[in-house]
């Protein structure tokens, strides 16, 4: 699976929604959806729709803000549950607190181990 970080007016991105490298349209706002992102001027609020989903993702000028989940890729779909959950919560804050981010995916790591057999990594 290619992953491929999302970016404000690349052409096609892993959407942070469904995980899809699919091609996204962008728009200034949702009430122009016919505008081009080369007529994005000097407007800081930028919507991106993936193609696939149909779903939105909004930036302010280059920073996706919604959804937030940074530009962490979709877990895997073999993940169990409840380490998806602390996987999920992870990326959900990568972009305001990377030290919280780390702590959450060592623990996401160490629920792994352990779901997988071995002995956890500290106790």
């Amino acid at each position: 699976m290619n992953y491929v970080a999302p970016k404000s007016g690349l052409k096609s991105f892993t959407c942070p929604h469904c995980g899809v490298l699919a091609r996204q349209y962008h728009f200034v706002r949702t009430d122009e959806l016919n505008s081009s992102y080369s007529n994005f001027g000097s407007n800081p609020i930028r919507v991106s729709k993936c193609e696939h989903c149909e779903s939105v993702c909004m930036w302010y000028f280059d920073k996706l803000v919604y959804p937030a989940r940074g530009n962490a890729p979709t877990p895997n779909a073999d993940m169990p549950e409840d380490i998806k959950k602390i996987y999920e919560e992870a990326a959900s804050i990568s972009t305001q607190s990377q030290r919280g981010a780390a702590a959450l995916l060592r623990l996401s790591i160490q629920k792994l181990v352990v779901h997988l057999g071995e002995n956890p990594l500290c106790q």
